[in-house]
């Protein structure tokens, strides 16, 4: 049986596709690699209905994120987030991507991370439409 890895996450950086109606994230992991996946703006919508909001005063600043370019942008094969999962630990959440090109991406996002990425979905959420009604 293979074994899931799951990837720490250091930092990430989120850019808007409004004619997409979606966010391409970049995600930075603890090893320095990093991966891009588009999340649709039903999916992100949904993820503000059920991240819960951190105390910031507790929540550590994540590292500088790493940018996206203009050539990471179009890349083709860029997966797509076609349904996530988490699942809540005191110091961040597990979240589960299944996606339409690859194997699903584990991602182990600590609290600092998980309330910048609330924060920054919630600042494009009024960009985004609910196509699929989640």
């Amino acid at each position: 049986m293979k074994q899931t890895v799951v990837r720490q996450v250091k930092s990430s950086f989120t850019a808007a596709d409004a004619v997409g109606n979606a966010l391409h994230v970049k995600f930075t992991y603890m090893d320095n690699k990093t991966s891009i996946v588009i999340f649709p703006g039903s999916i992100v919508l949904w993820l503000l209905r059920h991240i819960p909001v951190a105390d910031t005063a507790l929540v550590a600043q994540p590292p500088q994120p790493v940018p996206m370019f203009r050539d990471e942008w179009y890349l083709p094969g860029t997966p797509r987030v076609l349904s996530v999962q988490c699942k809540q630990f005191a110091d961040g959440v597990r979240m589960t991507l299944e996606t339409d090109v690859k194997p699903d991406l584990n991602l182990l996002v600590n609290a600092g991370n998980l309330e910048l990425l609330r924060q920054v979905f919630q600042q494009y959420a009024p960009q985004l439409v609910n196509i699929d009604g989640l």
